[in-house]
Protein backbone atom coordinates (compact mmCIF):
# COMPACT_ATOMS: atom_id res chain seq x y z
CA UNK A 1 0.00 0.00 0.00
CA UNK A 2 2.31 2.48 0.49
CA UNK A 3 4.29 1.67 -2.51
CA UNK A 4 1.12 2.75 -4.26
CA UNK A 5 0.49 6.24 -2.22
CA UNK A 6 4.18 7.31 -3.39
CA UNK A 7 3.16 7.09 -6.70
CA UNK A 8 0.45 9.25 -6.27
CA UNK A 9 0.49 13.17 -7.13
CA UNK A 10 -1.36 16.03 -5.74
CA UNK A 11 -1.71 19.14 -7.80
CA UNK A 12 0.40 22.25 -6.81
CA UNK A 13 -2.52 24.56 -5.50
CA UNK A 14 -3.60 21.74 -2.79
CA UNK A 15 0.20 21.95 -1.79
CA UNK A 16 0.21 25.71 -1.89
CA UNK A 17 -2.85 26.16 0.21
CA UNK A 18 -1.26 23.86 3.43
CA UNK A 19 -5.00 22.48 3.55
CA UNK A 20 -2.72 19.15 4.28
CA UNK A 21 -1.13 20.74 7.31
CA UNK A 22 -3.34 21.79 9.40
CA UNK A 23 -7.59 21.38 9.99
CA UNK A 24 -9.06 24.37 8.51
CA UNK A 25 -12.72 25.88 10.39
CA UNK A 26 -15.44 27.28 9.03
CA UNK A 27 -14.62 30.75 8.73
CA UNK A 28 -10.74 29.99 6.87
CA UNK A 29 -8.62 29.98 10.28
CA UNK A 30 -6.42 26.89 11.43
CA UNK A 31 -5.96 25.71 14.85
CA UNK A 32 -2.12 25.49 15.12
CA UNK A 33 -0.60 22.35 15.43
CA UNK A 34 -0.33 20.91 18.56
CA UNK A 35 2.66 19.72 19.77
CA UNK A 36 3.53 15.95 20.98
CA UNK A 37 4.24 17.29 24.62
CA UNK A 38 0.90 18.87 24.90
CA UNK A 39 -0.69 15.24 24.00
CA UNK A 40 1.26 13.79 27.13
CA UNK A 41 0.25 16.46 29.74
CA UNK A 42 -3.76 16.12 28.57
CA UNK A 43 -3.38 12.33 28.79
CA UNK A 44 -1.75 12.93 32.39
CA UNK A 45 -3.89 15.10 33.71
CA UNK A 46 -7.13 13.31 32.66
CA UNK A 47 -5.55 10.40 34.23
CA UNK A 48 -4.93 11.91 37.33
CA UNK A 49 -8.62 13.28 37.82
CA UNK A 50 -10.12 10.09 36.76
CA UNK A 51 -7.73 8.42 39.37
CA UNK A 52 -8.79 10.65 41.74
CA UNK A 53 -13.01 10.18 40.85
CA UNK A 54 -12.31 6.50 41.24
CA UNK A 55 -10.35 6.49 44.12
CA UNK A 56 -13.66 8.67 45.64
CA UNK A 57 -15.94 6.43 44.39
CA UNK A 58 -14.43 3.31 45.89
CA UNK A 59 -14.55 4.87 49.37
CA UNK A 60 -17.91 5.84 48.88
CA UNK A 61 -18.65 1.80 47.46
CA UNK A 62 -16.78 0.81 50.55
CA UNK A 63 -18.56 3.39 53.23
CA UNK A 64 -22.02 2.34 52.02
CA UNK A 65 -21.24 -1.85 52.17
CA UNK A 66 -19.48 -1.39 55.29
CA UNK A 67 -22.87 0.21 56.60
CA UNK A 68 -25.26 -1.61 55.23
CA UNK A 69 -23.56 -4.62 56.70
CA UNK A 70 -23.21 -3.49 60.56
CA UNK A 71 -27.09 -2.27 59.93
CA UNK A 72 -28.02 -6.13 59.55
CA UNK A 73 -26.01 -7.16 61.63
CA UNK A 74 -27.49 -4.65 63.98
CA UNK A 75 -31.38 -6.03 62.93
CA UNK A 76 -30.49 -9.82 63.07
CA UNK A 77 -29.25 -8.85 66.65
CA UNK A 78 -32.29 -6.67 67.60
CA UNK A 79 -34.07 -9.68 66.13
CA UNK A 80 -32.29 -12.38 68.53
CA UNK A 81 -32.87 -10.30 71.62
CA UNK A 82 -36.59 -9.31 71.19
CA UNK A 83 -37.19 -13.18 71.00
CA UNK A 84 -36.08 -14.54 74.02
CA UNK A 85 -37.28 -11.13 76.31
CA UNK A 86 -40.26 -11.52 74.93
CA UNK A 87 -40.34 -15.07 76.36
CA UNK A 88 -39.22 -13.36 79.53
CA UNK A 89 -42.04 -11.24 79.38
CA UNK A 90 -44.73 -13.85 78.67
CA UNK A 91 -42.99 -15.59 81.09
CA UNK A 92 -43.67 -12.89 83.84
CA UNK A 93 -47.23 -12.37 82.48
CA UNK A 94 -48.36 -15.62 83.06
CA UNK A 95 -46.45 -15.84 86.39
CA UNK A 96 -48.11 -12.72 87.83
CA UNK A 97 -51.51 -14.31 87.59
CA UNK A 98 -50.81 -17.22 89.95
CA UNK A 99 -49.66 -17.74 93.65
CA UNK A 100 -46.46 -16.87 93.02
CA UNK A 101 -47.03 -13.54 92.03
CA UNK A 102 -48.65 -12.03 95.55
CA UNK A 103 -45.52 -13.24 97.06
CA UNK A 104 -42.67 -11.19 98.22
CA UNK A 105 -39.03 -11.32 97.24
CA UNK A 106 -36.02 -9.48 98.29
CA UNK A 107 -37.43 -5.93 98.94
CA UNK A 108 -41.07 -4.45 99.98
CA UNK A 109 -41.82 -3.30 96.39
CA UNK A 110 -40.58 -6.65 94.22
CA UNK A 111 -42.78 -9.86 94.01
CA UNK A 112 -41.34 -13.07 93.38
CA UNK A 113 -42.37 -12.80 89.45
CA UNK A 114 -40.59 -9.60 89.17
CA UNK A 115 -37.21 -11.17 90.63
CA UNK A 116 -37.50 -13.87 88.14
CA UNK A 117 -38.16 -11.71 85.41
CA UNK A 118 -35.05 -9.78 86.41
CA UNK A 119 -33.24 -12.48 86.17
CA UNK A 120 -34.29 -14.06 82.75
CA UNK A 121 -33.61 -10.93 80.97
CA UNK A 122 -30.07 -11.01 82.01
CA UNK A 123 -28.49 -11.36 78.97
CA UNK A 124 -26.24 -13.81 80.51
CA UNK A 125 -29.29 -16.41 81.61
CA UNK A 126 -32.14 -15.33 78.43
CA UNK A 127 -34.62 -18.11 80.21
CA UNK A 128 -37.05 -18.15 83.09
CA UNK A 129 -34.77 -19.52 85.99
CA UNK A 130 -35.69 -22.48 88.29
CA UNK A 131 -34.79 -19.91 91.45
CA UNK A 132 -33.98 -16.88 92.36
CA UNK A 133 -31.44 -16.12 95.71
CA UNK A 134 -33.01 -14.68 98.33
CA UNK A 135 -31.52 -13.31 101.85
CA UNK A 136 -32.70 -16.49 103.60
CA UNK A 137 -31.87 -19.02 100.77
CA UNK A 138 -33.19 -19.71 97.37
CA UNK A 139 -36.88 -19.44 96.42
CA UNK A 140 -38.67 -21.39 93.49
CA UNK A 141 -39.86 -19.36 89.75
CA UNK A 142 -41.66 -22.55 88.30
CA UNK A 143 -43.58 -23.41 91.67
CA UNK A 144 -46.55 -22.41 90.41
Amino acid sequence: MRIALRGMTLPEDVLAKGLLRRPAAANGQGMPERGPIGEVVTIVVVTVVFTEVIIEAFAIAVGVTVTATVAVGAAEAITRRQKWRDECDETLKNCLGTPLGGRWSRSWHETRCTACWQKCTNPQNKKWPAHVDLIDGKASCTDW
